[in-house]
Formats: structure tokens, C-alpha cells, sequence
């Protein structure tokens, strides 16, 4: 498989887990604990933090970083944070269902910045153009899929 085709590929599979996460958290919050308006609205704006918060911390520390190791810890940060979440939804804590939320949008940021950064080093200048369009058409078809999908 072509580095570029495998980037592509687990940037899909990181977008989709990420906008799962963001159509399915309200519900989570609803149907398994029971929240309120108010609750859903905090637990929502501590998923969206991360974009506001990591972004430029890990903006800094991408470029001083090795780039496949980070994209590979950015996953495995999503999967502890999504591992969070399912514990804090069947212990019914929203607190804690707002930090694994949290975190696995953290590891998205990190991923998505990675990857656009990993990018130049992946295929020739030339193609570049393309590529990165190949990698936001499939970030855009799994934002409009995943909250169908979703329920």
C-alpha cells in the first residue's frame, strides 16, 4: 500500500470516529444519563474545546515531533478517550463522559494537523494540490455520513 493511500485511509477512518462521536454524544448524554439541556450544551462545548485549545499548542509540537509516531499516538489518544466515554456512559458520569470527549477530539486535532504536515513528505510537490483535496473530499463525505449513520 502507498503511504499516501494508507494516510488517506486512517484520516477517513479518525474523521468518521470523530464525527460519530460528535452526532452520538448528545444522544449518549440523553439516552444513557439522563441529561439536561444544560448538561448536553457543557458536554458538546468540551468536545468542541479541543479544536480552540490543542490546535495551536500542537501545531508547535508537531513540528518539532516525529510525524508517524504522533499520528500513531493521536490514534491511540482517541481510542483511550472513546474508551472514557464508553466507561463514563455505562457508570452514568457526565463529568467524565466530558473528558473522554474531550480527549478523543484532542486526539483528532493532533491527527489532523499531523497529517496535513506529514503530507509534503509523502507525495511530490507537484501533486500536492491534489492530494490535499483527496483528503478534505473525504473528510467532507464522512461529515455528511456520519450523523446519518448515527441514528
Amino acid at each position: 500500500m502507498k503511504p499516501f493511500t494508507a494516510l488517506l485511509g486512517a484520516a477517513a477512518g479518525s474523521h468518521a470516529a470523530d464525527q460519530l462521536a460528535l452526532a452520538a454524544l448528545p444522544l449518549t448524554a440523553a439516552l444513557a444519563l439522563g441529561a439536561n439541556g444544560a448538561t448536553i450544551g457543557l458536554l458538546m462545548a468540551a468536545q468542541s474545546a479541543a479544536w480552540l485549545l490543542v490546535s495551536l499548542p500542537a501545531g508547535a509540537w508537531i513540528d518539532r515531533a516525529s510525524r508517524r509516531r504522533l499520528l500513531a499516538g493521536a490514534q491511540a489518544m482517541g481510542m483511550a478517550g472513546a474508551l472514557v466515554a464508553l466507561i463514563a456512559a455505562e457508570a452514568g458520569m457526565a463529568w467524565l463522559l466530558g473528558l473522554g470527549a474531550f480527549l478523543s477530539a484532542s486526539a483528532t486535532v493532533i491527527y489532523v494537523l499531523g497529517s496535513v504536515s506529514i503530507l509534503p513528505g509523502l507525495v511530490p510537490a507537484a501533486d500536492l494540490p491534489r492530494a490535499n483535496a483527496r483528503i478534505e473530499l473525504v473528510r467532507a463525505a464522512v461529515s455528511l455520513a456520519a450523523p446519518v449513520s448515527s441514528g
